[in-house]
């Protein structure tokens, strides 16, 4: 007896599709709505606090500014509520004349900087000969602020002005991005520095 075989079913033209094409309003909506396919990837890496490197898994420092990853044997850090979306960078006025003083707004009050090529702003410890800054920001409670001792430098070049973080514990933010370790930025009249915790609007 010979085996019966089903009966084949009916294949679709191949030239017929089973949904309708998508309108270009559509089309944009659907590739906003995917997941970034680097999504997975970020969060087993690991994203330097620093400079915001995102590091391969299992690195012990970064591998752009060395600041060390691992959670176990690291100072612990102030928090520093920085913001989740990123502010835009300003277009103040940044050209400042040679002996135009350069002046800290800090708590509604007005600090002026020494007109020098380099200038350091810090707060002045309770250690014994220890190097003090050229601006001293204890007043405004610096020092439970997070602010180190030497946390950024204020530098003029020609008609610029530069600020440039030194290393400090708990990190400088300019207009709300993190600045990295040692590398100077552009500094306008109006920008927002903020030490550790403590605010200061710099005015030329």
């Amino acid at each position: 007896m010979s085996e019966q075989k089903p009966p084949s079913q009916p294949t679709e033209p191949a030239n017929v599709s089973a949904n309708p094409p998508l309108t270009e309003d559509q089309r944009v909506l659907a590739e906003a709505d995917k997941p970034s396919q680097d999504s997975a990837a970020q969060v087993a890496a690991l994203t330097c606090p620093v400079c915001g490197l995102v590091n391969r898994p299992g690195e012990l420092a970064c591998s752009r500014c060395g600041t060390i990853l691992a959670v176990g044997g690291t100072t612990r850090k102030l928090g520093t509520d920085e913001p989740t979306k990123q502010a835009s960078w300003p277009t103040g006025d940044v050209i400042v004349t040679d002996q135009e003083p350069i002046v800290l707004e800090i708590e509604g009050q007005q600090m002026k900087v020494p007109v020098a090529e380099v200038v350091t702003i810090g707060r002045v410890s309770d250690i014994p000969d220890d190097s003090r800054p050229d601006v001293d920001l204890s007043p405004f409670g610096a020092g439970d602020k997070g602010v180190s001792r030497k946390h950024i430098k204020i530098k003029r070049k020609n008609i610029l002005v530069y600020v440039a973080d030194l290393g400090s514990t708990n990190g400088t933010l300019l207009n709300g991005r993190r600045l990295i370790p040692n590398a100077e930025r552009l500094l306008r009249n109006g920008d927002e520095l903020q030490l550790g915790r403590l605010k200061v609007k710099v005015k030329f």
